[in-house]
């Protein structure tokens, strides 16, 4: 049945109509045997597309993160498959959207370039790619939030000359008591400020933080991960509670409340909003304990973030 190729929950009669009467219906089914790939939707339902082929947008079947648009052309009575997507780009290419497009007459070579080539991204490379550049621009938020200060040495050498000699003798006569006690203040002022920005950055992240993301079809996509340190200088991102994409918040009524409180803090600094509540904006809103995280060009593969502590 048709119904199976679709993203559960975001099936029309419509969808099912634009399926059925597609000679890309053939790829569909395809991408959805071998990876499982489900329909979210169709350009012509989502933006100003009237004037290409239909294309449809196939995700993952759990999480409904957008992995490809996938559409048929006709030449001299031939049909042409075609698959694009973000997350692969070819070296050669006329532009960035023909690098980014497999193409072939015969759907069994696509296929095989599609295999061959590890195009069709699973969930893991689209956290990779995609949330841990969120995770990425939080966590430096955070970190921006607090004063960045170095351990500089303001001593000249023979400044440095005199103290090591009076450290070794034990005389500090002609040495600068003053300036030593300043840098001390300052050197324990830069610590108990790193204490803090970690402190900081495992309250925030280091338990459970959710992640809400909406696109331009005004969808959510719902998740909650966290930080996890390996060792001084190395941590790594993972999802706490899996992705899910959502129709719009009122699935979501839990969460209505503190978008409310989002919308109504930011309602005279953003010109543009996803999903009525999310501003296409970035910052940390310390008020709120959230911050926004904005990529340049938000569509279907791409969202505007907002993160919290769960």
């Amino acid at each position: 049945m048709v119904e199976k190729l679709i993203l559960d929950g975001f099936g029309s009669d419509l969808l099912v109509e634009q399926i059925n009467a597609s000679p890309t219906k053939k790829l569909i089914q395809e991408l959805n045997y071998k990876y499982g790939l489900r329909v979210l939707t169709t350009t012509q339902n989502s933006e100003n597309y009237t004037h290409r082929p239909l294309e449809f947008v196939m995700c993952q079947p759990d999480t409904g993160f957008a992995v490809a648009k996938v559409w048929t052309v006709q030449y001299g009575g031939e049909t042409e498959y075609n698959y694009r997507s973000p997350y692969y780009t070819k070296e050669r290419g006329s532009n960035q959207a023909d690098r980014e497009t497999i193409h072939s007459k015969k759907l069994s070579s696509l296929m095989a370039t599609l295999k061959r080539n590890n195009v069709v991204r699973d969930n893991d490379y689209i956290f990779s790619d995609s949330i841990n550049l969120v995770m990425c621009d939080v966590e430096g938020k955070i970190k921006e939030s607090f004063s960045r200060s170095h351990k500089n040495n303001p001593f000249d050498g023979e400044e440095m000359h005199s103290l090591l000699k009076s450290f070794i003798s034990g005389n500090t006569n002609g040495v600068d008591i003053n300036k030593c006690k300043d840098l001390l203040d300052k050197y324990e002022k830069i610590d108990r400020m790193k204490q803090e920005c970690s402190e900081e950055l495992n309250r925030f992240m280091g338990k459970e933080m959710l992640m809400i993301g909406a696109d331009r079809l005004d969808h959510l996509v719902i998740g909650s991960v966290k930080r996890e340190v390996i060792s001084e200088s190395k941590h790594r991102y993972v999802v706490v509670k899996p992705f899910k994409r959502y129709h719009s918040v009122h699935q979501r009524e839990d969460l209505i409340p503190m978008l409310t409180m989002l919308k109504v803090h930011t309602e005279d600094k953003a010109n543009e909003w996803f999903a009525n509540f999310i501003p296409r904006t970035s910052g940390f809103l310390k008020d709120l304990d959230m911050i926004l995280s904005c990529h340049r060009h938000p569509d279907v593969f791409y969202f505007q973030w907002v993160s919290t502590p769960c």
